[in-house]
């Protein structure tokens, strides 16, 4: 079990850097409500971005356009979410 968290954690990093050299300027955010089965992972992760609601303990993309800052901790969110449910459109 420690063996596949560790990769898990690598693949991680991996994707992170890769994607730092893209070129990268803009990031649009969204999160399928309908997928989304209230783990938490996100708002953890980038709490600047996503919220639960207070009714339903759903995400909700506070910033759908965020700037450079949060882009690092919005891919690992997308990663960690159990259910899938976070969506990134890319920009350069």
């Amino acid at each position: 079990m420690l063996i596949e968290e560790i990769q898990y954690i690598l693949r991680i990093c991996f994707l992170m850097r890769a994607c730092r050299g893209l070129g990268v300027s803009k990031m649009h955010v969204t999160a399928d409500r309908d997928r989304c089965i209230g783990a938490g992972l996100c708002v953890l992760t980038a709490p600047k971005i996503f919220e639960h609601d207070d009714e339903e303990g759903l995400v909700t993309v506070i910033d759908g356009d965020p700037g450079a800052e949060y882009h690092d901790a919005i891919r690992l969110a997308r990663e960690l979410c159990p259910s899938h449910a976070i969506q990134l459109s890319l920009v350069s």
